[in-house]
């Protein structure tokens, strides 16, 4: 099987015409972006391991560095789910 888009032909991803949705590694990409752009905000977490051996990821976002710190806050929280077709 060989697709690719963006000039990446042979890499697994999407068929063309289908650029806005990300790939593993385009996900990761921006979930890193946006931790090292907000170190006081944002932080990833590793939640476990697909049956391919990649890494599940969450990323957890709030005001309250300790509650990054800790992974615990006293605000109520909301889930968004992503990425799991991919």
């Amino acid at each position: 099987f060989e697709a690719g888009r963006g000039g990446h032909q042979g890499v697994y991803g999407f068929p063309n015409g289908e650029d806005d949705y990300h790939d593993y590694a385009e996900m990761r990409a921006a979930l890193s972006a946006l931790e090292t752009a907000n170190p006081e905000l944002a932080k990833v977490n590793v939640i476990g391991k697909t049956y391919q051996n990649r890494e599940l990821v969450a990323i957890h976002i709030n005001s309250d560095k300790n509650a990054l710190e800790t992974s615990k806050s006293t605000k109520p929280g909301i889930i968004f789910m992503g990425q799991h077709h991919a």
